[in-house]
């Protein structure tokens, strides 16, 4: 359960206002079958007037609730949901309570609809249980920036009306629920009506590096903004590096020059996107460039018409502009007759410039693996299996080491094909790494044309096709990698076929013809 402390109580005469600070904030943490909740004394007189809860029972199941506690009540509005059953509207349907929203305008009065029973701000309602493929839609609003939801609350002299100020958001699956402050009514049972919207701050301010110009025009981004776009004149971005010390007043930001700061207009969009100009500053009035930590704010200057006070988001995550790594190539080549690892070679040129390399990270993937293939599976590879190398401003030119192992630790095998693949490990001053891949290749070199000698392989079938001046009679012996003989046959044809059926291994092949011999090593398949 959460807790809350009441700092503040600000009367205006005809309402009192009791503040919560800090706010309060629940957040289902993303654990299924998680509840978080917290009673609150809204009137400070020492007992519980609500309970507020998040719960998280699934990624389709979660609800957001309030149970009213000693007397006090809320507003309920009756919502009719329509039931699905296996992705079609069949025509029955659930009347759900909600917790009602109050707008700007609205009058809180005994003639509302109040109520003590604990109600869903959002929630789900599934089917009955002989319908299991049925289900009834979620109900209610998981988004809510800065809503005011009537209340009444029972003092020993009667029922003060007013309000709960709260916000309610979600991020992917994680929910949060902020409670701000509650605003009751001096007098008993005085009508109340909820104001006019005030200026929210913007949340969820995002910053992206997306460019490579070494000044602002690389850093873009996005915020969500106040949910009264209407009221807003422009919202400014403003880049404050991380050395800079808090405090930052408000006052001193609108005197900013122009050059210190990115407009974006407001717009009814959910979020709004800035790039910078090349030339910004940050607040200090430096130009913005690489590898010095930033953070953004975004302050919200209400039209001059409205009466409203700008108001001011909290920081964003920090973020370095770096550059990005560009033009990484990497070549596979088989120039070798060992059918072993040692036969791979692998070429590439240095990434220009190289200070932006750490180091180069060199692995064989399978080529049915190249379309999945990932930078997050690349940093997951063993160690043993990858052959690192130092930038040193020159072309790299590397034959792979016997033993080597492919991404997955299996041998290198003959005739399977491989691509290579490079990771440019980023250094301090880069953005982040990248890959490049090679064409596939393969240990394939057959025992062909050599000394008139030649080899097919064709449908399971082997045959050597001997020098013609070998039809006069010659001996083939066949030796496995240990070096035993395992086949033998002698021919006075050029044509023979070997039908000895061990495949997929290297073999020495060795013909005597007199006293000529000639050895050679293949791979049968």
């Amino acid at each position: 359960m959460a807790g809350c402390i009441l700092a503040s109580v600000n009367a205006t005469g005809q309402t009192t206002t009791y503040d919560v600070d800090p706010d309060i904030v629940l957040d289902n943490h993303l654990w299924f079958y998680h509840t978080d909740y917290f009673e609150w004394d809204a009137d400070q007189d020492g007992t519980a007037d609500f309970r507020l809860g998040l719960d998280f029972n699934s990624s389709s199941y979660s609800s957001a609730y309030i149970q009213p506690l000693n007397d006090a009540q809320i507003v309920r509005d009756i919502v009719e949901l329509v039931k699905i059953c296996d992705g079609v509207t069949v025509a029955d349907t659930l009347e759900v309570p909600l917790v009602h929203v109050g707008i700007a305008g609205e009058y809180i009065s005994s003639e509302s609809a109040f109520d003590t029973l604990q109600t869903k701000v959002f929630g789900s309602f599934g089917g009955p249980s002989e319908d299991p493929d049925c289900y009834f839609p979620l109900a209610g609003e998981k988004t809510l920036l800065i809503r005011n939801i009537p209340v009444a609350i029972s003092m020993p002299d009667g029922l003060h009306y007013g309000w709960l100020k709260t916000s309610l958001y979600e991020s992917g699956q994680h929910r949060y629920w902020r409670l701000y402050e509650a605003v009751l009514s001096d007098m008993p049972d005085e009508p109340v009506t909820i104001p006019d919207n005030e200026v929210t701050p913007p949340v969820w301010i995002n910053a992206v590096d997306i460019s490579d110009y070494n000044d602002a025009a690389d850093l873009s981004g996005s915020f969500r903004p106040t949910d009264i776009p209407f009221a807003i004149a422009e919202h400014r971005v403003i880049v404050v590096p991380v050395s800079v010390s808090d405090p930052i007043d408000i006052a001193s930001l609108l005197a900013l020059p122009a050059d210190r700061y990115q407009i974006v207009l407001p717009s009814e969009a959910d979020s709004l996107h800035f790039q910078f100009d090349h030339l910004k500053k940050d607040l200090e009035g430096n130009l913005i460039h690489n590898n010095t930590p930033y953070r953004l704010l975004v302050i919200s200057i209400p039209d001059i018409a409205t009466g409203l006070d700008p108001v001011l988001s909290v920081y964003s995550e920090e973020i370095t502009l770096r550059t990005w790594i560009e033009g990484a190539t990497v070549f596979l080549s088989d120039d070798g007759d060992d059918f072993s690892p040692s036969d791979f070679r692998v070429q590439f040129p240095p990434i220009s410039p190289e200070t932006l390399v750490s180091q180069y990270r060199i692995m064989l993937v399978k080529s049915d693996q190249l379309d999945s293939w990932t930078l997050e599976k690349a940093l997951d590879v063993a160690e043993s299996n990858v052959l690192y190398a130092a930038p040193d401003n020159s072309d790299h030119d590397i034959h792979l080491p016997d033993g080597f192992m492919d991404v997955d630790g299996d041998m290198i095998t003959p005739w399977q094909t491989y691509v290579a693949c490079l990771q440019v490990v980023a250094s301090e001053v880069a953005a982040s790494d990248t890959l490049a891949f090679s064409a596939p290749a393969m240990l394939s070199h057959p025992f062909s044309n050599t000394d008139g000698f030649h080899l097919i392989q064709s449908n399971g079938q082997v045959m050597l096709i001997a020098p013609s001046d070998y039809a006069s009679g010659y001996v083939l012996n066949m030796y496995n990698a240990a070096g035993e003989l395992v086949w033998q046959k002698e021919s006075n044809e050029a044509f023979l076929q070997i039908t000895y059926d061990g495949r997929n291994a290297v073999y020495l092949l060795q013909t005597i013809k007199g006293s000529e011999t000639t050895t050679f090593k293949t791979f049968l398949h």
